[in-house]
């Protein structure tokens, strides 16, 4: 590893599940990751940069107004982006992203179904042959 003072190696060497799993619950619930929270990552993506940033925009603009047609205060939920990928570009398509997280699933289902069903973002990626993709509960943000 390059890395062997990292707590996730140095649990391993001691065989100790139950106390990595308490460090990485903490880290967790600090950072408001799951399981602590609810998420969706909505991802675009485009053979032109420009596009796939105008997009993921018009996507975060959808996220706003699902949240806003559910009720749901500020202080319930939120949208880091539009970004692009850590891993940018990828099968010659360039990949932009809205992270939402939310307190509770149908929270977060109010927003995943209110983006799906957005006129605007069906249009937006139809004309453009953009890829969509919603990934909820997402494993990796790459």
């Amino acid at each position: 590893t390059f890395k062997p003072e990292s707590p996730a190696i140095q649990f391993a060497t001691r065989h100790d599940v139950r106390g990595f799993a308490a460090v990485e619950l903490a880290e967790r619930e600090m950072h408001k990751y799951p399981p602590f929270v609810r998420a969706a990552l909505f991802r675009v993506e485009h053979e032109d940069a420009s596009v796939a940033a105008t997009l993921a925009a018009d996507v975060k603009s959808a996220v706003d107004l699902a949240a806003a047609q559910a009720s749901l205060p500020k202080a319930q939920w939120s949208a880091l982006g539009p970004a692009p990928c850590a891993l940018e570009r990828a099968h010659g398509r360039t990949r932009w992203q809205v992270f939402v997280r939310t307190r509770t699933v149908s929270q977060r289902s109010a927003i995943v179904d209110g983006v799906r069903r957005s006129e605007a973002v069906k249009k937006a990626i139809g004309r453009q042959r953009a890829r969509f993709v919603v990934d909820v509960d997402p494993v990796h943000l790459l």
